[in-house]
């Protein structure tokens, strides 16, 4: 199964890294990067990292479509995903080169990494998972 277009796949170098980086914050956030803020940056960061995972998942659905296999798929109501730039740079391999890259434009990926919200439950949240927990078990 072949794309019906070729495209540039994006590569894994810190100078690449860099380039992204900034890329996404110019003309998908729309900042300048000399009044960008650290939550701008982070956004940026998260865009350059997700590209190369998409193409990564891009990949594997190829695979599965080529091949005639079942999937099996699980679903948990207390799975909580954390932080995800971190997550998707120590999946793909690339924690020190982001850092790096980042590194090379004066900021610090740790800092960035403080920014992101964890999407775990808040209290509100809780209380809603659990009388739907309950109302699920009641059934």
């Amino acid at each position: 199964m072949n794309a019906p277009f070729t495209y540039s796949s994006p590569t894994l170098s810190v100078e690449a890294l860099k380039h992204s980086i900034a890329y996404k914050l110019m003309f998908t956030i729309g900042k300048d990067p000399v009044v960008a803020n650290k939550h701008e940056w982070l956004n940026a960061t998260l865009f350059a990292v997700r590209d190369r995972l998409v193409e990564r998942w891009l990949r594997s659905n190829r695979a599965q479509l080529s091949q005639e296999t079942r999937q099996v798929y699980y679903l948990s109501m207390e799975f909580l995903i954390g932080r995800t730039l971190s997550n998707a740079m120590l999946s793909l391999g690339i924690y020190e080169d982001v850092q790096g890259a980042l590194e090379a434009m004066g900021l610090n990926l740790e800092e960035l990494i403080d920014e992101e919200n964890d999407p775990g439950l808040g209290n509100v949240a809780w209380d809603v998972w659990r009388l739907a927990s309950l109302i699920l078990w009641r059934r």
